[in-house]
């Protein structure tokens, strides 16, 4: 029998929780540039979920001299990266391409589709996600300046009305397709129940004032069947430009009404349908209008809660239930102030509205989305605490009834978490037989026991270690019910768990998915048998499976000693193509102190152009670098000039913690600071550096330096205060930052202001820059040349002169001002003196 896959999805979610915890926002790719885009071409967007067909034929008929293709998937992403996205990752791309500020002009979107896009890639795409950015404003270039948007994907267009499946067969596929019980129910209701707004006005609210939305309403083409219709389309419209330019922007489809004919005839035999994005003059555009005013958070929480009471008591209430239960679910009464509680037990105590609900719930045939609804309504208070409890007991003990099959473990799996805690579950309620049998194994795995946990799985562990040991599925699922470690757990019955699991892990022959949740389990044993950990994860190291290589991972991470073999092993690791065991491998590394060439090594190869490596890992594994020498400082400042690398901030940080930086070094990194390319790549943290008063002071000694940082350009605004830091009297440099005294960056200007007023003197040379910006700044300001020279005086004649030319012939409060700056400094000079005295008045 095919294993129960709700088990195995959820190691891989606890497993992606721990990289979670583990590993932050390290994991994610370093963002790349963003191509080039073409103003003149038209840009079609491309999101590559599931088959790549329909994709592949509008690339190979459109002309390349007017359209530009870009895969939104994989935008500002390191193009050499083969890996699939990680549990974050897949949904973050499409928050990354909004940001991008990219204009799509026709949008292809290909997956499978049940409310969420999702398909072979690892991607996904929920289409509330594309609701939450269309209230938000935030996505326009992709979600309104389409001129046409394809939609490849069962139901994408959808309406409530009946087609070839019922609602239980569509929740069986999406089941099989890799969803919970639950989002399966929730789906189906979504498109067949009343529960809900429809598929195709939840895609127009996303996809506002597109012209054209193209999809299908029920079973939509595969992409291998779909291919040879989108080909028979695009050869209907030899010049696409021209369409696109016409009569996709002109036609504005209403309602499901088919004014793309060409689409039309193209898909004879399918589901297809079209319609437009939401339009100001549709009957629905005030709905939208209120679900975002729901979800704005810049407005008080008691206002958003009066719009969902008022939405609850029209007449499309049903239609707006599940965001308005998504809503409300957000608060509890003491997380209100007293405006918001207010409001809420206004909402709470409106009998009409409890009574409407209920009913409406009590009609719900789905029995997991009925009790998450149940649920809904006990924290409306609309159902008593003893009534609910009942109620959540009830329905677990039917699903433990054996036999169990696995549907109905799945179905157990998928109740909500605060049913299964308020059915109170025991040992008691649990039958003999489901600790033999993997469904139900699957389904104690699913229980919350609370205290009772400890005597299940310590039941469950004697039947592991027994006359008869649990074999196959079984113990799969018997695993994964013990893998959480527990304090105070019997020594000697643990160490007989590691041996049954240790036999597991040395059988070739046995499923990879029990191998998986063995590695798992062996971590959750309390971690009594290092030597055999670290053995049998070494081999799991090497794997071919990447969830082998995942959880071998895990099992090391609480190691205090690594073998020779498991560090050798994790350095190959380090390499690796999926993010997430980078990462990982990375922060096991950190912790055990590695030898220096064994540290350059890894980072000059990451650091090599030809893998383009984004290096987010490299912080990690420079913790594992001790007591660096000076020889080793400098290779890896030279690091930061390598071509196309984008992430050498970890090398600057690494710098920067050094007490001691040699002086071979400092010429390089002022030269690297210097350059634009590599500022935001890390030397920013190179900076800091230089910016200390014992280091910037060295770097005057070196002659070409100095002039390095005197000629700075304006934008390396550091440099000036590197300068400032020395507390130079020297004019050259006097004279520099004089010149720097009026930067746009007032922060900076006021720095240099007060180290100019500080000095003893100021030298005639910087008099003379100070005295030149005065007579090209109209307006004095806090800092700068102004105050410099109202604090300290004008005694350089030349200064003076060219301040005197300037007020000879200017009108105005700042030519006022500047005389009497002048006149304070008590010049002799006859020529200057000629200059105030014919000044025009």
């Amino acid at each position: 029998m095919k294993p129960w896959h709700g088990c195995v999805k959820c190691l891989t979610i606890l497993f992606v929780f721990l990289g979670a915890q583990s590993s932050g926002a390290a994991s994610a790719e370093a963002p790349m540039p963003l191509p080039k885009l073409n103003p003149k071409k038209f840009t079609v967007c491309t999101a590559t979920i599931n088959s790549t067909e329909e994709k592949d034929a509008f690339q190979k008929a459109l002309n390349p001299n007017e359209f530009e293709f870009i895969e939104l998937t994989t935008l500002g992403k390191n193009p050499t990266s083969s890996a699939k996205p990680d549990y974050q990752e897949s949904e973050a791309w499409i928050d990354r391409a909004c940001q991008s500020g990219i204009r799509c002009d026709l949008v292809i979107i290909s997956g499978h589709f049940g409310g969420t896009f999702f398909g072979s890639s690892g991607y996904r795409l929920p289409l509330n996600k594309l609701e939450s950015h269309s209230c938000a404003n935030d996505c326009t270039g992709i979600l309104s300046h389409p001129r046409e948007v394809f939609l490849f994907g069962c139901n994408t267009l959808a309406t409530k009305s009946k087609d070839h499946r019922t609602p239980e067969e569509y929740v069986q596929v999406l089941v099989n397709d890799g969803f919970s019980r639950s989002e399966a129910e929730r789906m189906a209701e979504g498109r067949y129940g009343a529960f809900g707004p429809e598929n195709r006005d939840r895609m127009k609210r996303a996809f506002q004032k597109v012209p054209h939305l193209l999809g299908f309403d029920s079973v939509g083409p595969s992409g291998k069947t779909a291919l040879p219709m989108v080909q028979k389309y695009l050869e209907a419209i030899p010049n696409y430009a021209e369409h696109l330019e016409k009569d996709a922007t002109a036609q504005l489809v209403s309602g499901v009404i088919s004014l793309n004919r060409y689409w039309e005839t193209a898909m004879v035999g399918s589901a297809f349908a079209q319609c437009s994005g939401l339009l100001p003059t549709d009957p629905s555009y005030n709905d939208q209008s209120r679900i975002c005013a729901l979800y704005n958070v810049s407005s008080p929480v008691s206002d958003r809660i009066k719009i969902a009471r008022d939405m609850l008591k029209s007449d499309r209430w049903m239609s707006f239930l599940p965001s308005v239960e998504s809503f409300l679910t957000q608060y509890a009464s003491n997380d209100l102030d007293e405006a918001g509680k207010a409001a809420l037990s206004d909402l709470q105590n409106d009998a009409e509205l409890k009574s409407k609900v209920l009913s409406a719930i009590e009609k719900l045939r789905a029995p997991v989305l009925k009790l998450e609804w149940t649920g809904f309504a006990h924290r409306m208070k609309w159902i008593e605490d003893e009534r609910f409890n009942e109620t959540a007991r009830r329905a677990v003990l039917n699903t433990l009834k054996p036999p169990i099959s696995r549907g109905t473990a799945d179905i157990l799996c998928s109740f909500p978490r605060g049913i299964k805690e308020a059915a109170k579950i025991t040992p008691v309620d649990i039958n003999e037989t489901l600790y033999r049998s993997h469904n139900g194994l699957a389904a104690i795995s699913c229980l919350k026991l609370g205290s009772h946990y400890i005597d299940v799985r310590k039941k469950i562990q004697q039947n592991i270690t027994g006359n008869a040991p649990l074999k196959g599925d079984a113990l799969m699922y018997a695993l994964v019910v013990i893998s959480e470690p527990l304090p105070n757990s019997d020594p000697d019955l643990e160490i007989k768990i590691e041996k049954q699991i240790l036999k597991v892990l040395k059988n070739r022959a046995a499923k990879k998915e029990l191998r998986q949740i063995a590695y798992w389990a062996l971590r959750g044993t309390g971690m009594r048998t290092q030597g055999a950990i670290q053995m049998a994860s070494d081999a799991a190291l090497h794997s071919k499976e990447i969830n082998i290589r995942n959880i071998a991972i895990a099992a090391l991470a609480d190691s205090k000693t690594l073998s020779q073999a498991t560090v050798t092993a994790l350095e190959a690791l380090l390499f690796d193509p999926n993010d997430s065991i980078r990462n990982s491998a990375a922060q096991i590394f950190s912790k055990h102190p590695a030898s220096r060439k064994t540290v350059l090594r890894v980072l000059e190869r990451w650091f090599d152009p030809a893998t383009q490596n984004a290096c987010y890992e490299c912080s990690w594994v420079l913790q594992a670098f001790k007591n660096p020498r000076p020889d080793d400082l400098i290779r890896l400042a030279a690091l930061l000039d390598r071509p196309g690398f984008t992430n050498g901030y970890s090398i600057g940080a690494f710098l920067k913690q050094q007490e001691s930086i040699p002086d071979v070094l400092l010429g390089k990194l002022v030269t690297t600071a210097l350059d634009p390319t590599r500022y935001y790549q890390g030397a920013w943290q190179v900076v800091d550096i230089l910016k200390r008063p014992e280091v910037a002071a060295r770097l005057l000694l070196d002659p070409q330096i100095k002039k390095l940082l005197i000629n700075a350009p304006e934008q390396s605004y550091w440099a000036a205060e590197v300068l400032a830091n020395t507390r130079s009297v020297d004019p050259e440099i006097q004279a520099a930052l004089a010149a720097k005294a009026d930067y746009g960056n007032v922060d900076k200007s006021k720095l240099v202001t007060q180290v100019l007023i500080d000095a003893p003197q100021i030298a005639p040379e910087a008099e003379r820059v100070l005295a030149d910006a005065l007579s090209r700044t109209w307006w004095p300001h806090d800092y700068g040349c102004w105050k410099i020279l109202e604090e300290k005086g004008v005694k350089d004649v030349e200064a003076q002169k060219i301040i005197a030319k300037w007020i000879n012939r200017c009108i105005g409060d700042p030519c006022d001002r500047a005389e009497a700056l002048l006149k304070k400094s008590n010049p002799t000079d006859s020529e200057v003196l000629q200059l105030l005295e014919t000044r025009v008045r």
